[in-house]
């Protein structure tokens, strides 16, 4: 397969995710605007996760080694990115404090890396599903990519079309693995980001749940006020954001016959 569709396949990728775990709009904020404040020893992220937003914040970090605490305001983003951005988060031992909201790829990868966190009370963290919770989707058969838009989209031939099929299988297992081994090195059950989204809870949009419940996927040393769950969060995000109580297994659930990439799209 030609170089350029592989390239793609990283692109066409995210925006698949994205169809899938994106249920609701989240306002975006937009290019990020990182840097240290005046004492030197906080810095402050507040935009997008893209893999721009990571060169950046990878090279200010580096320039900051004074740097102790991350302060964090982000509608997501890109969630290889944000898997990057939670690397170096873990790797500096920053702490974390939300300002105002942390949602998607910023609730899955970069809070949960911090070393203590703290929600304040005009805040809120929200998690609406993750790379594995998008796999599930389409092992459980629930979504299907429209395959012929996909191929035009692309410019793949039709004689292509299975080189192309286990190429976007192969990437999409990768980045699987990716946040697997993320989650394995923070100590978190990455379960924590989509057991929302299925039965018992079935959350439309997106939702959050009590600093002692994240404890029992891992997300430890978590600073919030009693009743954090309890706040009005429609002050701070556009989105409807439902609190779940954690009062069932927190195991993933395992598929059985889980479809092949092959039924992954629909032809017609």
């Amino acid at each position: 397969m030609k170089t350029e569709h592989i390239v793609k396949h990283g692109t066409f990728m995210r925006l698949i995710f994205s169809l899938v775990l994106l249920t609701v709009a989240l306002s975006g904020c937009g290019q990020p605007f990182i840097r240290t404040t005046a004492g030197g020893s906080e810095m402050v992220f507040d935009g997008d996760i893209t893999k721009e937003s990571v060169e950046k914040f990878k090279e200010k970090l580096a320039a900051s080694p004074q740097v102790k605490k991350l302060i964090i305001r982000s509608t997501g983003g890109d969630a290889e990115s944000g898997i990057d951005i939670g690397e170096l988060v873990f790797q500096r031992h920053l702490d974390i404090e939300i300002k105002g909201y942390c949602h998607s790829a910023c609730a899955n990868f970069i809070f949960p890396a911090g070393r203590i966190k703290t929600i304040p009370d005009n805040a809120v963290v929200t998690w609406h599903g993750n790379i594995r919770f998008g796999m599930y989707k389409f092992e459980l058969g629930d979504v299907q990519i429209p395959g012929k838009q996909m191929l035009n989209s692309l410019n793949v031939p039709e004689d292509k079309k299975e080189s192309f099929i286990e190429s976007l299988a192969q990437s999409s297992y990768a980045l699987q693995k990716k946040e697997e081994g993320f989650y394995a090195k923070i100590g978190v059950n990455g379960f924590i980001a989509w057991i929302g989204k299925i039965p018992p809870y079935q959350v439309e949009d997106v939702y959050t749940m009590s600093a002692a419940d994240m404890a029992k996927f891992g997300i430890k040393d978590v600073k919030a006020n009693d009743g954090y769950e309890t706040l009005d969060f429609t002050r701070m995000t556009v989105s409807k954001v439902s609190v779940i109580k954690i009062d069932t297994d927190v195991s993933p659930p395992v598929i059985k016959n889980p479809k092949q990439p092959a039924e992954w799209f629909k032809w017609e």
